[in-house]
C-alpha cells in the first residue's frame, strides 16, 4: 500500500511539465507584484523633487515601465489559464482510471463493508481535490513565498527593521496557524467522513426507494438520515468554530504588526529618514503581504479540508487488499475443468468456520448440483472457486493449478456465471449481452438472445436492441434480466459454468423452452447448479448437500433419496408442497 504522499506524487508526476510551468507563473506574478509598488515609489519621489515641464522626462520612463508590467501581468494570467486548462482535465482522467483500476482489485468482502454511494463519493473527492491541491500549492503557497522574498528585500533596502518586523510577524502568524491546524487536524477528517456517510445513506435510500414505500418506512428513513446529517452538522460546526478562533488570532497579530510599522513610518517622516515614496511603498507592501497571507489563510482552510477529504478517501480505497495477485502468476490453462478442494479451511471475519479441512474432487465435465438450507454454504463454495474470497488455509485448484497462483483475469475468463439476481448496466441491451464477448458480431448476439428466449421480447421494445436497460436493468422484468444473463453466458462459452438459480424468475413455459439451450450450453463443461427446486436436479450426475457450512451428503439424486438425511427431507417437503411447488419421487 503506497503512502498518501507517494500517491499524490505518482498522480502528479506524469504532468510535471505543467506543474513546473505553474511554478514559473507564480515566480512571474511575484516579480510583477513587487515591481509595481517600487515604480510607484519612484514616481512619487520624482514628483516631490521636480516641478514643471521637467517632471515629464523624469517620470515618463517609470510610467511606461508600469504599463509594460501591467501587460506582462495579463500575459501571465492567460498563460496560467492555458496551463490549468491542459493540466486539470488530464489529471482528473488519469486519476479516474487509476482509482477504478484499484477498485477492480478489491474483494467481495470490501464491497460488503462499504456503501456504494460512500465509495463513489470518496473516488469523486480524490478526482476533484487532488488537482485543486496542486493548484493551491502553485498558485497560492508558491506565489506567497516568492512575493515574501522580494518584499523582504524591498523593505530591507528602505530600513532593515521593517524586514525584521515582518519576519517576526510571519513567524508568529504562520507558526501559530500551523500549530493550530496540526493540533486540530481531526476536524477535517471527521467532517469528510460524516459527509461521505450522508451521501452513502442517501444513495442507499434511493436504491431501495420501492422497499421504503411498500413497507411505509419514509418516517423511519427520515430518522436515520437525521442521525447522519446531525453528525455531519456537528462535525462541520466544530470545524468552523476552530477556524473562527484561528482567524481571530491571525487578525490580532497583523494589527500589532501594522501598528508598529505605522509608528516607525511616522517617526521616519518627521525626522526625514523616510521619503514620501518609501512611506507609500512600505504601506503598500504591508497591505500586499496582508492580502496575500490573509487570502492564503482562506486557502489554507481549503487546503486543510481537501487534505482531510483526500486522506480519508485514500485510507478507504487503498486499504490492504484481501485478494492479492502474487508476482509471477501465470494464466490459467483449462484442459478438463477438474476442480479440487484440498484441506480447505475458511471462515468469514468474526464468524465460525464454514469449511474445515475439506477435500473434494469435481472431475472435469461433471454436472454438480448444490442444495441445502439458505446460509448452508452453497454460495460460499462457489465464491471460493471464483476466488471472491481467499481460503484461510488449504488450496483450490483447477486442472492442477492453484487458483491463488494464476492471474485473476484468466480465472474469470474460464468461468461463466448466471446469477439469481441479474443487475445490468444502464446501456443498450446489445451492449449488455455483448458483455459476454466484446468481439461478438451482431448476428452472434441475436443468436444468443434467441437461444435465451429473449430475442422476441427485445424486438418488441420501442428501440429494440438499442433500448437502455435502466439503472441495474430496472426497465426490464426480472425474467428478462435473467434471460439476458443467460445470453451473456452463451456468448462467453467458458469451460466452467455456474448456474445460481438461473431460472428462478422464469415462468414454467419459458423454462421448458430453455431446457434444450441449457443442455447445449452445459455440453462438455464442468457445471455447478445451485437450486432450491430439487426437481431441476433429477438428471445431474452428482449432488452436494450443504448444511451449516459443511457438505453433509454427496451422491446422485437416486442414491441420496435412499439415504436418511437432509436431501431426502428437502425432497419430501417439496413433494408434499411445503416448499415451492410439487415434485414426484421417480419410480
Amino acid at each position: 500500500m503506497p503512502s498518501f504522499y507517494a500517491f499524490l506524487w505518482s498522480s502528479t508526476q506524469p504532468f510535471i511539465r505543467y506543474v513546473i510551468g505553474l511554478f514559473c507563473v507564480a515566480l512571474g506574478w511575484s516579480i510583477v507584484l513587487n515591481i509595481q509598488p517600487m515604480l510607484i515609489k519612484l514616481i512619487i519621489d520624482q514628483v516631490t523633487l521636480y516641478q514643471g515641464a521637467e517632471i515629464y522626462s523624469k517620470i515618463l520612463p517609470y510610467i511606461f515601465c508600469y504599463i509594460f508590467i501591467g501587460i506582462a501581468f495579463i500575459v501571465l494570467f492567460r498563460f496560467h489559464d492555458y496551463l490549468i486548462l491542459k493540466f486539470i482535465p488530464k489529471q482528473k482522467e488519469f486519476l479516474a482510471l487509476k482509482l477504478m483500476h484499484r477498485m477492480m482489485h478489491h474483494s467481495a468482502m470490501f464491497y460488503q463493508r462499504h456503501f456504494v454511494g460512500n465509495l463513489t463519493n470518496k473516488i469523486n473527492d480524490i478526482i476533484l481535490h487532488t488537482p485543486e491541491l496542486i493548484k493551491i500549492i502553485t498558485d497560492k503557497f508558491t506565489t506567497c513565498l516568492f512575493t515574501l522574498v522580494f518584499v523582504l528585500c524591498n523593505l530591507a533596502f528602505i530600513q532593515p527593521r521593517f524586514a525584521w518586523a515582518m519576519l517576526v510577524w510571519l513567524s508568529i502568524f504562520v507558526g501559530g496557524s500551523l500549530w493550530l491546524l496540526f493540533r486540530h487536524s481531526g476536524f477535517a477528517y471527521a467532517s469528510a467522513e460524516s459527509r461521505s456517510h450522508v451521501v452513502g445513506q442517501l444513495v442507499d435510500m434511493l436504491a431501495n426507494i420501492v422497499s421504503i414505500r411498500l413497507f411505509v418506512r419514509a418516517k423511519h428513513e427520515a430518522v436515520q438520515l437525521k442521525k447522519a446529517t446531525s453528525w455531519a452538522v456537528q462535525c462541520e460546526q466544530a470545524r468552523d468554530r476552530f477556524f473562527l478562533k484561528m482567524h481571530f488570532f491571525q487578525g490580532i497579530t497583523f494589527w500589532v504588526f501594522e501598528a508598529v510599522c505605522f509608528l516607525w513610518l511616522l517617526n521616519g517622516l518627521s525626522d526625514g529618514t523616510i521619503s514620501a515614496g518609501s512611506f507609500v511603498l512600505v504601506f503598500t507592501l504591508n497591505l500586499q503581504i496582508l492580502d496575500q497571507f490573509w487570502d492564503l489563510g482562506s486557502e489554507v482552510r481549503g487546503f486543510w479540508e481537501k487534505i482531510g477529504h483526500l486522506r480519508q478517501a485514500f485510507n478507504t480505497i487503498y486499504v490492504e487488499e484481501n485478494i492479492i495477485q502474487l508476482p509471477g502468476t501465470r494464466p490459467l490453462l483449462i484442459s478438463k475443468g477438474e476442480v479440487v478442494f484440498e484441506n480447505v479451511h475458511f471462515y468469514y471475519e468474526g464468524s465460525p468456520p464454514i469449511f474445515e479441512d475439506k477435500s473434494l474432487i469435481i472431475p472435469g465435465g461433471q454436472t454438480v448440483g448444490l442444495v441445502g438450507h439458505s446460509g448452508g454454504g452453497k454460495s460460499t463454495f462457489i465464491s471460493l472457486i471464483l476466488r471472491l474470497y481467499d481460503v484461510t488455509s488449504g488450496s483450490i485448484s483447477i486442472d492442477g493449478q492453484d487458483i491463488s497462483k494464476v492471474t485473476q483475469d484468466s480465472l474469470y475468463h474460464s468461468i461463466a456465471v448466471i446469477p439469481q439476481d441479474c443487475p445490468l448496466f444502464n446501456r443498450s441491451l446489445m451492449e449488455n449481452i455483448r458483455y459476454g464477448r466484446l468481439d461478438a458480431l451482431d448476428e452472434e448476439v441475436f443468436e444468443a438472445a434467441r437461444k435465451a428466449q429473449v430475442h422476441e421480447a427485445i424486438l418488441s421494445l420501442p428501440h429494440g436492441y438499442q433500448t437502455l436497460a435502466g439503472e441495474k436493468g430496472m426497465r426490464l422484468s426480472g425474467g428478462q434480466r435473467q434471460r439476458i444473463a443467460i445470453a451473456r453466458a452463451i456468448l462467453k462459452d467458458a469451460p466452467i459454468l455456474v448456474l445460481d438459480e438461473a431460472t428462478s424468475q422464469l415462468d414454467a413455459l419459458v423454462e421448458e423452452k430453455l431446457k434444450e439451450t441449457f443442455e447445449e450450453l452445459m455440453q462438455g463443461k464442468t457445471v455447478f447448479i445451485i437450486a432450491h427446486r430439487l426437481s431441476t436436479l433429477t438428471r445431474v450426475q452428482r449432488i452436494l448437500v450443504f448444511d451449516a457450512g459443511k457438505i453433509v451428503q454427496d451422491g446422485s439424486h437416486g442414491a441420496l433419496l435412499q439415504e436418511e438425511g437432509l436431501y431426502r427431507k428437502l425432497w419430501e417437503a417439496q413433494a408434499e408442497g411445503f416448499i415451492g411447488g410439487s415434485c414426484q419421487t421417480p419410480s
